[in-house]
């Protein structure tokens, strides 16, 4: 204002101007006018100079030297204590809450792992009592298993001990026909040289009637004697073949049983010759020009005559008869 041209002074009209722009810049923030921020500065102003004139009269502001302690209030000092702690409980507020989340996360990881736990522990249960039932049925398998051996075992050799009673008796029993029949043949052959001793006296002489009167006597005890030996030898014989059913019977059940523990057998995709009455079909796509052809035809058939004469050596064992007798020997 000072630098102006005229010196005289600035223009109300350009002085307001003025005072509105500055008032913008400064007091921007504010809703007042720029008159009335104005005057509310130049009165802040004038009190303030008040203030420092009336001071400066008392003479606070002659300085000795040496400072004055300010005692402030306890009130003041309670208020301000009040504010720090009430500035620290925020903060320890903030940090608790903080603290709070913390422990939330925590509690709920927690929980979530407590649940991860609690599905691991039922599913390890589970596996347990799976585990424990299939060793209970392992068990129960294997002792069922058991006692089908022992009652196998058992069987076994009831069977055997019923063959070998059976097997002694056939063999006490042919023992005795033995003897029977060698007794027969004794009196057989007595009987029958009596009667030729009788026929010859009948054709020599004609007394061939008293000595035929003497010796009819003889052969007709030993006749009726034979009877009951005949008798007794047919009866014999029904029990030997009775015997002899019942033991192929036996050795048949304990075949069958060994062939059903055995296991199952390969059976191959082409026939072997077993299928053919001869013996002899083609084996495979074999060219006829190869030697080894008959040979393995020939192996196939005796193959099959063994088989055959095994099964019959099996089922049907042969046993001594010993009622065959020459018609001659006949009385």
């Amino acid at each position: 204002l000072s630098f102006s041209a005229d010196r005289e002074g600035l223009l109300p009209k350009k002085m307001e101007e003025l005072s509105q722009q500055a008032t913008n810049e400064v007091y921007s923030k504010e809703n007042t006018g720029a008159s009335e921020s104005l005057r509310f500065s130049f009165g802040t102003v004038v009190g303030t100079m008040n203030k420092l004139a009336n001071a400066m009269e008392n003479g606070e502001y002659d300085f000795d030297g040496t400072h004055d302690k300010k005692k402030h209030a306890p009130v003041k000092l309670r208020a301000e204590a009040l504010k720090l702690q009430a500035s620290d409980i925020e903060v320890i507020k903030s940090k608790v809450d903080l603290k709070e989340e913390e422990v939330k996360e925590l509690k709920k990881q927690l929980k979530m792992k407590q649940e991860e736990l609690s599905e691991q522990q039922i599913r390890v249960s589970l596996v347990e009592k799976k585990l424990e039932n299939k060793n209970r049925e392992v068990e129960d398998d294997l002792a069922k298993l058991q006692r089908k051996l022992d009652d196998g075992a058992l069987q076994l050799k009831k069977k055997e001990k019923e063959f070998e009673e059976t097997y002694d008796a056939l063999q006490s029993d042919i023992d005795t026909l033995e003897q029977e029949k060698t007794e027969l043949k004794e009196r057989l052959r007595v009987l029958s040289k009596n009667t030729l001793l009788q026929n010859m006296s009948r054709q020599s002489s004609g007394q061939g009637a008293l000595i035929g009167g003497s010796t009819s006597p003889v052969s007709g005890p030993v006749i009726q004697e034979s009877q009951p030996l005949v008798q007794q030898v047919v009866a014999l014989r029904d029990a030997l073949h009775n015997n002899k059913q019942e033991l192929i019977r036996l050795k048949a059940e304990r075949m069958k049983k060994q062939m059903s523990s055995l296991l199952p057998l390969h059976v191959p995709k082409k026939p072997t010759g077993l299928a053919s009455t001869t013996g002899t079909v083609p084996i495979g796509d074999v060219p006829d020009d190869i030697t080894c052809k008959a040979d393995l035809n020939k192996l196939v058939k005796r193959t099959k005559d063994l088989l055959m004469e095994a099964n019959k050596m099996s089922a049907c064992p042969r046993v001594a008869d010993i009622s065959a007798r020459s018609q001659e020997h006949n009385p």
